[in-house]
């Protein structure tokens, strides 16, 4: 991030967030928040919520997110 590459950033961050997902949220998140990153971080909350709600049997919820994720991706 120092040097202005969040995108080898988020490479190293998302590495280290294998160790300690949670430790690694807030450096991910700066650098998904970066000028040309931002749709992917908000895809990968979308997903992950989606399997989130699934998980707990909330279809409809599931649906939601999933839908959201792929509404983001459908035009790449």
């Amino acid at each position: 991030m120092a040097e202005h590459r969040p995108a080898d950033a988020l490479v190293e961050f998302r590495q280290n967030a294998r160790i300690c997902p949670i430790c690694g949220l807030a450096d991910i998140g700066r650098a998904c928040d970066a000028p040309g990153v931002r749709d992917s971080w908000l895809a990968q909350v979308y997903k992950r919520l989606g399997e989130l709600h699934a998980r707990r049997g909330d279809r409809s919820k599931a649906r939601n997110y999933y839908v959201r994720f792929v509404e983001l991706w459908k035009d790449r």
